[in-house]
């Protein structure tokens, strides 16, 4: 799929992304999709938690379930 985007920047934004694609040797749109899927990305990873942010997450009731579980578990031992 295909749509067309406006873009309204100020002309000092756009003379910077002219003179990047340039540099790299690729179209201003082209740039511009690399740009974007590369800020897409950084963000999706960025909004995965860590194994500490998961943790930390947790409800009171949550982490007392989950001692329970562990207890539970060493019973069966």
């Amino acid at each position: 799929m295909k749509i067309t985007v406006h873009l309204d920047l100020e002309e000092v934004d756009y003379i910077a992304i002219v003179q990047a694609a340039n540099y790299k040797r690729i179209s201003t749109e082209d740039f511009i999709r690399q740009a974007i899927r590369k800020a897409i990305e950084d963000t999706m990873n960025e909004m995965r938690p860590t194994p500490t942010q998961s943790f930390q997450s947790q409800t009171p009731e949550s982490e007392e379930r989950d001692r329970e579980v562990k207890i539970r578990k060493k019973e069966e031992k």
